[in-house]
């Protein structure tokens, strides 16, 4: 088979036999990736060949692996929260785009996972767009420049809200951006709140990640302290732009993916608890994301 040997470079060999990736309690079979990675090779001659000769074939696997993993995430964060798209709304948003080619264009699947594909980001937007509104989040802040001092600086935080407290004061005093007690609401800041993964972490938990925009060479480390999800009696579809939703619902899936934990098969790089999704290696990650410890003071 075609993606058995376009694969067999992609890595060492799964971390559990069989498996592409483990979401929770659930193993998505290699055959599910393989078969995808197949089907868009072998639609797209142009795409096989072009990758073949940039020798990027292993990033294709990667970023369909990543997406399949998300799907996975987004049925389980709609399950919690009890929402669903019906059959007619993914036919409605196919035709919408023009029909299954159409809606497929410019993406990594082939035409005839157009309703698979339809349904996860209908689910993800409706995640984003039923949360969004009444979304808030307090957290402890400071900042660093480099990834290795983010990383020395959110392992510091993580050691509980004492340690938090320590950092914060220390860098403040030093003219470093750095706070306590920040509460951020996701409908007043809806790019921050889809560019950073602050609405999607259980409290207790340390994050670590460059901020977007102007400020993307500065890194924020917060421990978030407290998160609320209020419902509000509203048309939130009305109120968030369709990019925007699916955006936060994307970033809300990270906070699926702490709670359910997330293994990837090496052949596909890693985890990216940040970016939620695959990554090449633990140095090219988005940023850290650090559990809450049972043992943190």
């Amino acid at each position: 088979m075609l993606a058995a040997a376009l694969l067999a470079g992609c890595g060492s060999q799964p971390t559990r036999m069989g498996s592409a990736a483990i979401v929770g309690d659930h193993a998505i079979p290699l055959d599910t990736v393989e078969e995808r990675f197949d089907t868009v090779l072998r639609s797209r001659p142009r795409m096989r060949q072009q990758l073949e000769n940039e020798q990027r074939t292993d990033e294709l696997a990667s970023r369909i692996a990543g997406f399949t993993v998300r799907q996975e995430l987004a049925e389980r964060a709609a399950r919690r929260r009890n929402l669903r798209v019906t059959d007619e709304e993914v036919t409605e948003w196919i035709n919408d785009q023009g029909g299954p080619k159409e809606a497929m264009r410019g993406t990594i699947f082939a035409t005839d996972q157009a309703r698979s594909v339809g349904r996860s980001l209908l689910l993800m937007r409706k995640l984003g767009s039923s949360t969004l509104p009444g979304a808030s989040v307090r957290f402890d802040y400071t900042s660093a420049t480099t990834r290795a001092d983010a990383r020395r600086k959110a392992e510091l935080m993580a050691r509980g809200p004492e340690r938090a407290k320590e950092l914060v004061e220390q860098d403040s005093s030093s003219g470093v951006s750095a706070a306590t007690g920040r509460t951020l609401r996701a409908a007043r800041n809806p790019r921050l709140a889809v560019g950073t993964p602050l609405f999607a972490a259980e409290p207790g938990t340390t994050l670590a990640f460059r901020l977007p925009g102007r400020d993307a060479t500065r890194w924020m480390v917060a421990r978030v302290t407290e998160r609320d999800v209020r419902s509000e009696d509203t048309d939130s579809d009305r109120r968030v732009r369709e990019q925007l939703a699916r955006g936060f619902g994307v970033q809300l899936l990270g906070l699926t993916a702490q709670r359910e934990g997330v293994e990837i098969s090496p052949r596909y790089g890693v985890w990216d608890p940040v970016g939620v999704n695959t990554a090449p290696d633990e140095d090219q990650t988005r940023g850290f994301r650090i559990p809450p410890r049972s043992d943190a003071v």
